[in-house]
């Protein structure tokens, strides 16, 4: 039987509206990345910690329909406790004092025949007690078997409660504040396109770890990708190493170093916590709601975080300072709205199309960021660069098709 015409329409456009909605987070999310690394580059605001601290406290934003919600039922229930205490008041003195007899006529006329109930409930007992009581505690049994399969399942498909999203969020805004930190961090050393390549190695990252706490299945095929993926890294590592031995100059091999660093690091944390929220909320991701969870993420990340601003000030790791030119507080401001809208269409995106059209979609943030390191900073690399960075996109597109069928096959056979 096929499907109504303006099904398939309505179908068609909100997959269309869904790849619009994913090209626009890949535009934003690179654009990102070359704002920040303009102010950071020339030393106009190397600021990465508040900037990070600045980005990740926007999340709250994602707290205020929660928060109107909350506002809006209190201020319901508040009006109908008024309204049935005035109707109680009223009924009062309308009524009077009652009389004894009146008051017994409002009792209910419903009385339990206890008599009968006891004789039901001794009848059962001697029926427990007859031959047939196997067949009757076997069936106790299965009753008693399947409440407790259905308590588990029930458990397995809760829903977090708000309370219980905050303190789950309130174990995990350390991990994303790092790993935010480490891939703004970079940016002060090497190249939007670098980045943005080793960033994604965070698939690679997410699939070991995922084994170690046995979250994720090794496969051949899975393997023979990352292997794949370790080449093309290769190939780039050595290829941006070369490009730095013919400036001669020693400090800016060193800072892509450690630039190229921070953004591993930063694939491995984002790895390691995207690995720990599976082991917590398990393979239904719909238990809980992430926009408020990132919402108590921004808001503990306010109230834990500033004292590591004042302490970094006090040591010399990083001066406190507002941006001194509008031109700055344009880019920093503009950069947390990317944050904040980028995700918000990423939701969307991964709600009108597929998980794996999204990631796929998500790579074409290397090319776009090469691209854009060729018209904006006019930088150039070798071949060897540009074929490692098309072996990397590969292996991301394979190992994430995989993860795509697994979890496909996982949810059929559930």
């Amino acid at each position: 039987m096929t499907e109504p015409l303006p099904l398939k329409r309505n179908a068609r456009n909100r997959w269309t509206l869904g790849l619009i909605l994913l090209g626009v987070v890949v535009i934003l999310w690179v654009a990102s990345g070359f704002l920040i690394n303009n102010i950071f580059e020339s030393g106009e605001y190397r600021k990465p910690y508040f900037v990070t601290y600045l980005n990740t406290g926007t999340f709250t934003i994602y707290l205020l329909p929660t928060l109107f919600r909350y506002l809006n039922k209190s201020t319901v229930q508040h009006q109908h406790s008024i309204g049935r205490r005035d109707l109680n008041h009223s009924s009062a003195e309308q009524t009077g004092t009652s009389t004894s007899s009146s008051s017994s006529g409002n009792m209910p006329h419903y009385v339990p025949n206890v008599i009968s109930l006891k004789e039901n409930e001794t009848g059962e007992r001697e029926g427990l007690l007859t031959p047939n009581s196997a067949s009757s505690e076997n069936i106790v049994q299965s009753v008693l078997e399947a409440d407790i399969a259905a308590a588990a399942a029930a458990e397995i498909t809760r829903q977090f409660t708000v309370r219980e999203t905050a303190i789950f969020s309130s174990q995990f805004c350390i991990l994303w504040f790092l790993a935010n930190l480490l891939s703004n961090a970079c940016l002060s050393y090497t190249s939007v396109s670098n980045s943005t390549i080793l960033l994604s190695t965070s698939s690679f990252f997410t699939l070991i770890i995922g084994a170690l706490f046995r979250v994720e299945t090794i496969t051949t095929q899975k393997v023979l990708a990352l292997v794949v993926s370790i080449v093309g890294l290769y190939l780039i590592t050595v290829s941006s190493a070369a490009a730095n031995d013919d400036t001669n100059d020693a400090v800016a091999h060193s800072n892509a170093w450690l630039g190229n660093l921070m953004a591993l690091l930063s694939a491995v944390v984002y790895g390691l916590y995207t690995t720990l929220l599976k082991v917590c909320i398990g393979d239904n991701e719909s238990r809980i709601n992430m926009y408020l969870f990132f919402g108590f993420v921004g808001l503990f990340n306010i109230i834990l975080l500033w004292p590591v601003i004042t302490l970094f000030n006090y040591i010399g790791v990083e001066t406190f300072e507002l941006p001194g030119s509008l031109h700055v507080w344009v880019i920093v401001l503009a950069n947390a709205a990317t944050t904040i809208i980028s995700d918000f269409c990423w939701a969307l995106a991964m709600l009108m199309t597929s998980p794996l059209v999204v990631t796929v979609g998500l790579s074409a943030t290397i090319p776009l960021a090469i691209a854009g390191d060729m018209i904006l900073k006019s930088h150039y690399d070798s071949l060897i660069y540009y074929i490692g960075a098309s072996i990397m996109v590969a292996a991301i597109f394979r190992i994430n098709h995989l993860e795509n069928a697994e979890n496909s096959r996982k949810h059929e056979h559930d």
